[in-house]
């Protein structure tokens, strides 16, 4: 018999706290809150276990409760080695497997994104030769994993296996996709470099009556972006976000034929456009009933300030910002503040680049090392300024105490070389192996 049916997280509260904007609560969750009298599997002691796998075992519950994925890692191997891991409880089994995740993706080489996907693969296998079934957390977490890698063949055999394992087991199962998978789905499409298929996903979501929340949209508003349809995603805002009293159709038929369409941002009147395939989809979605109005987040407005920075609408990017995230009294994130460094680099508006810097640092958000990333590149590839490209890695690393991503050290050697500064090639050189030989120390195997 499958062990998941004891499997009752110690953490199931801060669990739901924590992905309750992205609807991470499943029916399994909320009844999970009103078991008594039911012993934590995470507590609970390896019945008839020998000294030895109980000693691996406590050692492996202290590696999780300090987030040291590294220690849990070694810990999770030498209870394989030592032929113990039947011992391990289902939930000790589920909890080191979601250990594993990624924070800040632009910190892992492919390196490092690989042997974490080992890691992954390593422990699902155990579990499976351990009769430990996934439930809906692990599920989530591999669709975030593959999503964010962009391995999107895995996501769709993610999503394949945890819908028949639901039909196997019955309607009564608990493993069912929650409005928090089904968000992961749709982000996985995107990240995988397919954002018109997040629309299919949206839709099969409302088909099984699962209601969207402002991390849904703001998912769609993204797809829309990255399509190069900034007026779409506008739109979409508009029709989630924004009340207003339903148009009164014109009875005159020829000025009903020459309506046309506002941008939520634009001054200026936009031809209706002959809509494809996917604005289509788009559309579609966006007429289907919503419930209850929703409050713009910062995901939201992250997404719609990338959505205009991505079209080049450096105009539109800036109101965003400056007129109505105010509006809807929603502070400046690291991810937004990000964003806006990132598209004035890349269409070279470095001054407007730099004073977003100083305002995010003035204001307690600490800068990481994608915003150094974006400010090093622009100088380095874009102006071919090597030496000041290398001072804000240098500031990066003495002032904020941050590690330089290998690339970063690449782009350095290579502008240096095309400037035939060898000497400053060379000593770059010695301290990108060095940088990568101590990450692949951290993430040995």
């Amino acid at each position: 018999m499958l062990r998941q049916t004891t499997r009752i997280s110690h953490n199931v509260v801060a669990y739901s706290k924590k992905h309750a904007q992205t609807g991470a609560i499943s029916a399994w969750h909320r009844q999970a809150h009103t078991v008594t009298n039911q012993t934590l599997d995470f507590m609970r002691p390896e019945t008839n276990a020998p000294v030895a796998a109980k000693t691996l075992t406590n050692q492996l519950r202290q590696a999780l409760t300090q987030n040291d994925q590294d220690a849990t890692w070694e810990t999770y191997v030498k209870l394989k080695e030592a032929n113990h891991l039947h011992y391990v409880s289902a939930e000790l089994h589920s909890m080191t497997l979601r250990s594993f995740r990624l924070q800040d993706l632009q910190g892992y080489g492919k390196e490092a994104r690989d042997t974490m996907g080992l890691r992954i693969n390593f422990v699902r296998e155990q579990m499976r030769k351990n009769d430990c079934a996934l439930d809906i957390r692990d599920y989530n977490h591999l669709l975030n994993f593959y999503g964010r890698t962009g391995k999107i063949q895995a996501c769709y055999d993610i999503w394949k296996e945890m819908l028949n394992q639901r039909r196997s087991h019955g309607p009564d199962w608990h493993v069912r996709p929650t409005l928090h998978t089904y968000n992961l789905y749709m982000r996985a499409m995107i990240q995988a470099g397919k954002p018109g298929k997040a629309f299919g996903v949206y839709k099969s979501m409302r088909e099984h009556k699962v209601k969207p929340n402002a991390f849904t949209y703001a998912t769609l508003i993204d797809a829309l972006g990255r399509r190069g349809d900034h007026e779409a995603a506008d739109r979409m805002f508009k029709d989630a976000f924004v009340n207003e009293p339903k148009p009164v159709k014109p009875k005159n038929k020829k000025v009903q034929q020459k309506r046309t369409l506002r941008s939520f941002l634009s001054s200026e009147p936009i031809p209706a456009p002959e809509l494809t395939a996917t604005q289509r989809a788009a559309t579609s979605a966006r007429l289907l009933p919503k419930e209850q109005t929703l409050k713009p987040t910062d995901g939201v407005f992250s997404a719609l300030v990338d959505a205009h920075g991505r079209a080049g609408n450096m105009s539109g990017m800036s109101h965003v910002f400056k007129s109505m995230m105010p509006s809807y009294h929603v502070k400046p994130t690291l991810d937004i503040y990000n964003k806006l460094v990132k598209w004035y680099c890349h269409h070279d508006q470095m001054e407007a680049a730099r004073r977003i810097f100083y305002e995010m640092d003035s204001s307690a958000i600490k800068p990481n090392v994608s915003t150094f990333n974006y400010l090093m590149r622009a100088q380095a590839l874009k102006h071919k300024r090597a030496g000041i490209a290398e001072k804000i890695m240098n500031t990066m690393k003495q002032i904020y105490n941050l590690s330089p991503l290998q690339s970063m050290y690449r782009v350095l050697i290579r502008s240096h070389t095309s400037k035939k500064r060898e000497s400053e090639a060379e000593r770059l050189y010695r301290e990108y192996v060095a940088a990568k030989q101590s990450q692949n120390d951290r993430l040995r195997l």
